[in-house]
C-alpha cells in the first residue's frame, strides 16, 4: 500500500511557518510507503490573486465568489482544455503547477497534482490536505488496510452544497481518493466548472460521476487548549486534524506542534 499526501499550499498567503511546522511534525515521518509533497501554483499575478481573495473574504460565502467568474472567463482560465503542466523538485518535495492559483482557481493546481499522482507515482491512494492539516499517518494506514487502489471511492468530511437540493460534497482538506477514483476524475476533468472554490468544484464532479463517497470527519482544533482536551480514543481514531485558529492562521503552527507532542506521548 502506497500513499501520496499532497499539501495544497495557499499561494495567496504567507504560510511558510505552517509548512515548516508540518515538516517538523507529522511530515517528518520516514516511511517508504508514504510520499509527502507541497503543491503551489503561479503567484506572479498579485493583483488578480488579491482581487479573487477579496471577493471570497468580503462576501463571506465561497459560492458567492462566482462574481469573479467574468474575470476568469476574460483571462481564459475558466475552461482549461487540458490539465496544467507542472515542475517537481524532489529535494524540496515541492510541485509547482504552471497555472494561476487563487482561492477560485485552485482546482487547476490540484489537477496538476492528480496528474503527477497517476503518471509519476505508483501510489494507491491520494490524500489532499492543506496548510493547517495534521495527518496521523499510522491511523491513516490502518484505515486504508480494508481498501485497495482499485476500489472506486472518495472519502472525507462532508459539507453542505449551497445550491438547494444538491447532495453534500467532500471538502478539499482531507479528501482521500483511490487511484481508480482519481483516474476517473482525470478522464472527465472537462466536467469541472472553475467558477467557485475547489471543495465545491471537485465535490460536485465526484457526485456527478457517482463515485462512492465515504464520510470520514476531521477533528477540528482551534487552540492549544483544545489540544489538551483530546482524549486517547480521539487521538487514535482520527487520521486528519484541522489545526485552524482563525482566518489569519496566527496560531496554527503552535497548535500543530502541541498536537504532535500530545499524540507522540500516547
Amino acid at each position: 500500500m502506497k500513499i501520496l499526501i499532497g499539501v495544497n499550499h495557499a499561494d495567496y498567503a504567507n504560510l511558510a511557518d505552517l509548512a515548516n511546522a508540518q515538516k517538523q511534525t507529522w511530515a517528518s515521518v520516514n516511511d517508504e510507503d508514504v510520499q509527502i509533497i507541497w503543491a503551489t501554483g503561479k503567484n506572479s499575478w498579485k493583483f488578480f490573486t488579491a482581487l479573487d481573495a477579496r471577493f471570497f473574504s468580503v462576501l463571506g460565502k465561497p459560492y458567492l465568489g462566482s462574481f469573479a467568474k467574468p474575470f476568469m472567463d476574460f483571462l481564459g482560465f475558466a475552461t482549461p482544455k487540458k490539465p496544467p503542466k507542472y515542475a517537481f523538485n524532489a529535494s524540496e518535495r515541492s510541485l509547482k503547477a504552471k497555472c494561476l492559483s487563487t482561492k477560485m482557481l485552485s482546482t487547476r493546481k490540484n489537477l496538476a497534482v492528480l496528474n503527477y499522482f497517476l503518471n509519476e507515482t505508483i501510489a494507491d491512494f491520494y490524500l489532499q490536505v492543506n496548510s493547517s492539516s495534521y495527518v496521523n499517518i499510522t491511523t491513516l494506514k490502518n484505515f486504508l488496510k480494508r481498501y485497495s487502489g482499485d476500489d472506486e471511492f472518495a472519502s472525507g468530511e462532508l459539507i453542505r452544497d449551497p445550491i438547494q437540493n444538491n447532495p453534500p460534497v467532500i471538502t478539499g482538506a482531507g479528501r482521500l481518493l483511490s487511484r481508480f477514483a482519481a483516474r476517473k476524475i482525470m478522464e472527465n476533468f472537462k466536467m469541472l466548472k472553475h467558477n467557485t472554490v475547489e471543495d465545491l468544484v471537485m465535490g460536485r464532479v465526484i457526485n456527478e460521476l457517482q463515485i462512492k463517497t465515504l464520510e470520514v470527519p476531521m477533528k477540528h482544533i482551534n487552540s492549544s487548549d483544545s489540544v489538551e482536551k483530546i482524549n486517547e480514543i480521539e487521538g487514535l481514531e482520527h487520521y486528519i486534524f484541522w489545526c485552524k485558529s482563525g482566518i489569519k492562521h496566527l496560531n496554527d503552527a503552535q497548535i500543530m506542534k502541541d498536537l504532535h507532542m500530545k499524540l507522540q506521548s500516547k
